[in-house]
């Protein structure tokens, strides 16, 4: 299989991105990683869908449809090279993706053998481009970073990770006055407001729901300009029915209600 190599020349499509995730699998196999970093990265695709057969097509819709929004959003910034902070950046498949595409990436994590991953995979498609990419990586706890090292921030991205840094409310006071003028924000996360998240209470975590994200994000002067529901339908719906059928039939539901979705992205941008 033949590597997906981002560029600014590319078109940010569901299609494009999901080109981008099957690279994970071509990587696993060209041994750049050592074992217990392979098992790590495999784990976490294995356990998203991305390397279940039966799975991959649940994992592109919720995966690969959001973040060619994200990233056509975060990189329409009227700005050259937008600084880009990647929230819970875990193995930086979205950070790398930014870096490909002309952003400068600040990578938070406090997983230190997510961001070891990060940095193999850096140097792999730094050699495959003949490129530098601009990614810094942080080990650190969001809510005791200083934000002083990495300021002005123009963009925002958290890919289910948001959710795990609480109180969220506080969360958002470290990082939104911190960000220029043009400051844009996309966060893909889980819905609590969800049929499954009330239909089993142990999911549920005291966390925003998407109703109360939008308020609190009006708070610091950004406004809404896109909020959609994630999938619907369980991934072996997506595994039985064709996919383009079930992409409407899913887009359709989950933007009826927030009742319907398990997760939600929201698209913001400073007023």
């Amino acid at each position: 299989m033949k590597l997906c190599l981002p560029n600014t020349y590319d078109t940010l499509s569901e299609q494009f991105l999901w080109e981008w995730y099957s690279n994970i699998p071509i990587e696993i196999d060209v041994g750049f990683l050592n074992k217990r970093q392979i098992s790590y990265l495999s784990k976490y695709y294995t356990e998203a869908g991305l390397l279940r057969k039966w799975k991959s097509s649940f994992f592109r819709h919720h995966y690969s449809r959001p973040f060619a929004a994200a990233l056509s959003f975060l990189l329409s910034i009227p700005k050259k090279c937008p600084v880009i902070l990647d929230l819970g950046c875990g193995t930086g498949t979205q950070s790398l993706a930014f870096a490909l595409l002309g952003a400068k990436v600040i990578a938070l994590d406090m997983d230190t053998q997510a961001l070891e991953i990060l940095h193999r995979r850096k140097h792999f498609y730094e050699e495959k481009t003949g490129r530098i990419l601009e990614i810094q990586t942080w080990n650190s706890n969001v809510f005791t970073f200083d934000f002083s090292n990495i300021v002005p921030i123009d963009g925002l991205y958290s890919l289910f990770a948001f959710n795990m840094m609480q109180p969220s409310g506080k969360l958002l006071s470290f990082i939104l006055p911190n960000m220029t003028t043009v400051g844009r924000i996309a966060i893909l996360d889980g819905n609590c407001a969800s049929f499954a998240s009330r239909f089993f209470p142990w999911r549920r975590r005291n966390v925003l729901s998407p109703s109360e994200l939008e308020e609190e994000i009006e708070k610091y002067c950004f406004a809404t300009v896109e909020h959609y529901g994630g999938v619907v339908f369980p991934p072996a719906l997506w595994f039985i029915f064709p996919y383009s059928v079930l992409t409407k039939l899913d887009n359709w539901f989950g933007n009826k209600s927030w009742v319907f979705p398990v997760s939600h992205q929201i698209l913001a941008q400073r007023r």
